[in-house]
């Protein structure tokens, strides 16, 4: 019984993590991206963080020493141009897309245990097609037919 709870909560940590990487490429979405939608899109990784913490499968290594390190370098820089200059530097979009790149090797590293490469391959390839696909019509809609009017003549 808790063999087959942990084979469970082992597939719900695989498939919530390709479910955030459909979320990312959807998140990208020009309609998502105007609005604050967006921002739900990216909040799904915290889910298989948690999962990872109710099944107690993490693991530490120099890597994630190195990234937490890095991350934490980033952040005190960042705090440290905050005070120096007259810029914000905490609120450009490059310190905090460096900080969500930082979270999310961090918890694919974590996920990697439980995921072999044929299986990670095969769902990433239809994953990307599906994503890529809406990701795509989307913005030909949004970006072609936007104004597209069928009475006019141009």
């Amino acid at each position: 019984m808790v063999q087959l709870r942990s084979k469970r909560l082992n597939n719900l940590i695989k498939n919530s993590f390709f479910l955030c990487i459909l979320c990312t490429l959807l998140s990208q979405v020009p309609y998502f991206s105007e609005s604050n939608l967006a921002l739900i899109f990216q909040l799904v990784w915290f889910l298989p963080l948690f999962l990872l913490a109710f099944s107690g499968n993490f693991s530490i290594n120099k890597l994630v020493i190195y990234l937490f390190f890095l991350s934490f370098f980033l952040f005190v820089y960042a705090l440290l141009m905050d005070g120096v200059s007259a810029n914000s530097y905490l609120k450009i979009s490059h310190v905090s897309n460096m900080l969500k790149s930082f979270f999310v090797v961090f918890v694919s590293y974590q996920i990697s245990h439980f995921i072999n490469f044929n299986e990670f391959a095969n769902k990433l390839g239809w994953i990307s097609l599906l994503g890529g696909l809406i990701l795509s019509l989307t913005i030909y809609q949004f970006a072609f037919l936007g104004d597209f009017d069928i009475r006019s003549r141009m």
